[in-house]
């Protein structure tokens, strides 16, 4: 029920399409047998053409569930499963083709009230050479709108999990951005594993970072060093820009802890504890810009 709601809109529209075919159709066969004779009664009027084109479809329309329900039972999802879905849908559509005509042959017997089976043959021939080709572009039309269906359908998912992800992915960063802004210098820390026990660093102690191999080496205002199992890359990405800078592939300083920098022959700041620290030129300007001591 809830699908039929969700679809009343694509259901009226095929409903539709489907009824002015009928009707064309109608308007065609009164057509033909007014100016061609085509082998019907001068006196058939359109009304029971139209009839007769609305039996006859609601009969496609009672074949083509089977279709309808095979074609969601198994889905065209690739090349390989094309392969091995196409002689299926064939057969099928095929027989629902043979199966129409000759509902058809027998419900225009049952019309004019004539029985027998050379009646029929000639009935069944009839509108086997008159109207197979339609039906069978129909039953194909079915199989393309199905898969059509179920492939936005399954787009749609997609794209509904994406934009879940995508919300969850802000949601997180906003919350990561809001917990860091929040944090006061001396609640933001570094842990460090020191033999059996664990160092918590203030940022606001830290004067620089060094690399060290596969390692880093923190130095702090109190003439420690830490040295820590990380990569100089990763505790840039972690570090606040306005207190941490990468002046070097080697080193990381906290801005405030910069006494000054010089560039006589080479670039390199002086730290507070007078420590000098090399500066490559790429970094020179942004060190220059971020820093409140002249060069």
């Amino acid at each position: 029920m809830h699908w039929l709601k969700e679809h009343v809109k694509s259901i009226l529209v095929v409903a539709f399409c489907l009824l002015a075919f009928i009707v064309f159709e109608a308007f065609q066969q009164k057509f033909y047998a007014e100016n061609f004779g085509n082998g019907i009664l001068l006196e058939v009027s359109f009304w029971e053409f139209l009839m007769v084109g609305l039996k006859r479809w609601t009969i496609w329309v009672l074949l083509s569930v089977v279709l309808i329900w095979f074609a969601f039972r198994y889905p065209i999802k690739s090349n390989a499963n094309l392969s091995l879905l196409i002689p299926s849908y064939g057969f099928i559509m095929v027989a629902l083709l043979l199966a129409d005509v000759a509902m058809a042959a027998l419900l225009n017997m049952w019309e004019l009230g004539q029985s027998g089976f050379s009646t029929f043959s000639e009935l069944y021939y009839y509108f086997f050479f008159h109207k197979a080709p339609i039906i069978l572009v129909s039953l194909m039309l079915t199989v393309l709108l199905v898969n059509y269906y179920i492939l936005r359908q399954r787009v749609e998912v997609q794209v509904k999990r994406l934009g879940r992800l995508e919300e969850n992915n802000q949601q997180l960063t906003h919350q990561i951005q809001s917990q860091k802004s929040s944090l006061s210098d001396e609640s933001m820390v570094i842990q460090v594993k020191v033999g059996h026990r664990t160092k918590v660093i203030a940022l606001d102690t830290i004067l620089w970072i060094q690399s060290d191999d596969y390692c880093v080496k923190i130095h702090t205002q109190h003439e420690e060093s830490f040295t820590l199992r990380s990569s100089l890359k990763r505790l840039d990405e972690m570090l606040p820009s306005d207190q941490f800078l990468r002046i070097h592939r080697t080193a990381i300083v906290r801005l405030a802890a910069i006494d000054s920098f010089y560039q006589n022959g080479r670039s390199y700041v002086l730290l507070s504890n007078g420590e000098e620290v090399p500066v490559a030129q790429a970094q020179m300007r942004q060190l220059k810009a971020l820093s409140s001591f002249p060069a």
